[in-house]
């Protein structure tokens, strides 16, 4: 593929205290500098140059918003089921895309999900704004947007280690019985990230360290599983059930 040199920008990415100490890239394609950005969206979401995903969230939360407002016009002329079907056919797939790259972003911006998650239960219900709202995620059959990310995460931690993932995702983890730990971490499948993950917030929040996470706490019955299917049936109803 040959390279549109007024398409194409170029982002130098790192921590904030390195990028105030870098110099900016100079990289041209037939004799055209290419513009240095600070962020850029690539192929829906996007990516900003110290990997904090605020842009990416901000941006999931407007087109939210925007959804809920007109899910909230139209409430008037639908039936509860027809609003439940407008929130999984609209809302519920901005939430769901590609969250498990970006929603492990600042606890703060990824409040402002939640909040609009509830919004949207407590429209459809039509119950007050201080209406508690797990109970009404319960009578919905919704899970939390939490949950949500946790589910999405282990459902391609399962593929990684079942083959079912391209390799660049399979080789990211490794049994626990390939290193020296305990017994019980062994025998139970837990895994680690296949890469030693630095102490810092940009590496504890990759999807290697966060799927680790999230496998590890999985119930050993639900991760032995002998097909996709009933993983993701068995483990939704795992996170609904303990749903809190």
């Amino acid at each position: 593929m040959s390279i549109n040199p007024l398409k194409t920008k170029c982002m130098l990415i790192g921590s904030n205290h390195r990028l105030k100490h870098s110099t900016r890239l100079t990289l041209s394609v037939e004799n055209n500098l290419i513009d240095n950005v600070s962020s850029q969206i690539v192929m829906g979401i996007s990516i900003d140059n110290n990997l904090q995903w605020n842009s990416q969230i901000n941006n999931v939360c407007r087109k939210l918003n925007m959804m809920v407002n007109l899910l909230k016009r139209l409430s008037h002329f639908l039936r509860m089921e027809m609003q439940k079907l407008f929130y999984n056919s609209y809302i519920l797939s901005q939430f769901d895309y590609c969250c498990v790259v970006w929603a492990n972003g600042t606890k703060s911006y990824l409040k402002k999900l939640y909040k609009i998650q509830k919004r949207a239960a407590r429209l459809i219900l039509m119950k007050p704004n201080r209406a508690p709202s797990i109970p009404l995620f319960n009578t919905l059959g919704w899970l939390t947007f939490d949950n949500r990310l946790k589910y999405h995460t282990a459902v391609l931690v399962y593929k990684a280690l079942n083959n079912q993932a391209p390799k660049y995702i399979s080789d990211l983890f490794v049994n626990v019985s390939s290193h020296t730990y305990s017994l019980r971490s062994s025998t139970r499948g837990d895994i680690i990230p296949k890469s030693k993950i630095a102490n810092t917030n940009n590496l504890l929040n990759t999807f290697s360290n966060k799927g680790k996470n999230v496998w590890n706490m999985i119930p050993v019955n639900i991760r032995n599983t002998s097909s996709i299917k009933n993983f993701k049936s068995l483990y939704k109803n795992y996170l609904f059930q303990n749903q809190t």
